[in-house]
């Protein structure tokens, strides 16, 4: 399988990328009813197209639309994506154009493309870097983004700007969004609300897999006790503890009106 583009990719920002897988199957092999495509980082995938062919349909239209069309997507909360066959592909050579957008947010991120058939569950073929197409010419699924972004920590940001949580359905919950760059291994995000005088009323903190990526934490307002909060003024406080800079901290004012 190969990716293109794979260099220069602006962190963040969303980027249309054409993935070939070739199968090229042995005469006793049983092909396969699934795909599995995920990343090494908390990188969402949005899959547009799958299409089945060689480079002369795929570059001049004839080939095979698979999605949408026959085959089914699933979609998980980890980024991860699954294609599932109507029909049982690579039985005889075949590629597979893959067109989808996705955010990095590390250096290097790879692209783990698995392939499985339902009649043998136990077994799992992964997709290994090489020449899959002459359409592109990367040999390779690792895709790298633009090193120099300073910030690891982005802008803190939430939604809505301020809580309501009367029980009306209407801004009873505040996202807290935060976008973590370049920062690999599983590791906490400490995320805390403070009344002013510094004192934690409730911990929101996680420990994804991968923490960088997009990370969105739900506040009810309500303390640790599970209590409604007083209105007022809080501190939002987020913390990631990073090799080469230390602590980074951001921190926003947040309202909860009654």
């Amino acid at each position: 399988g190969e990716v293109w583009p794979v260099r220069g990719i602006v962190p963040g920002r969303w980027t249309t990328f054409r993935l070939y897988v070739k199968l090229r199957p042995a005469p006793e092999d049983a092909g396969i009813s699934r795909l599995r495509l995920r990343t090494t980082s908390s990188t969402p995938i949005r899959l547009q197209s799958v299409r089945a062919g060689d480079d002369v349909s795929l570059r001049f239209g004839p080939a095979r639309t698979l999605y949408p069309g026959s085959a089914g997507l699933s979609e998980y909360e980890d980024g991860s994506l699954e294609l599932q066959f109507a029909e049982t592909e690579g039985k005889q050579d075949v590629q597979l154009e893959l067109v989808l957008e996705a955010k990095m947010f590390l250096p290097g991120t790879t692209f783990l493309v698995e392939l499985h058939n339902d009649e043998r569950p136990a077994l799992v073929q992964l997709v290994d870097p090489g020449p899959a197409s002459a359409l592109v010419s990367s040999t390779s699924l690792i895709v790298s983004a633009d090193r120099e972004r300073a910030t690891l920590l982005d802008t803190l940001r939430v939604e809505p700007a301020a809580l309501t949580p009367n029980g009306d359905g209407i801004n009873d919950e505040m996202a807290v969004l935060v976008t973590v760059y370049q920062v690999a291994g599983a590791r906490p995000i400490t995320v805390g609300v403070y009344d002013l005088s510094g004192r934690q009323v409730r911990d929101l903190s996680i420990e994804p897999d991968h923490p960088s990526g997009e990370h969105r934490v739900l506040w009810d307002g309500r303390d640790g006790g599970r209590h409604l909060v007083p209105p007022g003024t809080y501190l939002l406080v987020v913390e990631l503890d990073t090799d080469e800079f230390g602590v980074l901290r951001r921190a926003k004012p947040i309202g909860v009106v009654y």
